[in-house]
């Protein structure tokens, strides 16, 4: 899917080469398409900011780049990776578990 979408790494390289505000990451989970769980972009791009404040990178308080989860609207002056990982740590903690299932299930079935 590289050649027409981005990663979240590259989405988040974007964010910052534009210098945006609030980036809202909505486009993630909406059709069965990738080789991996629906949720894993959503987890891959937290996980992204977290490495790159350590890294030496603006702090994730700073990043103004969140994720809506699915079916969910935020209200302006919302959005803040603060609410974004109180939202997403449960599901990311269940991806870190669910991770080596879903890969074998993907390759039992589908490849």
């Amino acid at each position: 899917m590289s050649v027409s979408h981005c990663d979240p790494s590259g989405s988040l390289d974007i964010h910052n080469d534009v210098q945006s505000g609030t980036t809202i990451g909505i486009h993630w989970g909406t059709f069965p398409l990738a080789d991996e769980a629906h949720y894993m972009p959503a987890a891959e791009l937290l996980d992204e900011i977290g490495k790159r404040a350590n890294g030496g990178g603006p702090p994730e308080e700073a990043v103004q780049f969140v994720v809506v989860g699915l079916g969910e609207s935020i209200l302006s002056g919302e959005a803040s990776v603060k609410v974004c990982r109180e939202k997403f740590g449960k599901l990311l903690d269940e991806a870190r578990e669910n991770i080596g299932k879903f890969e074998a299930d993907m390759t039992e079935n589908y490849f």
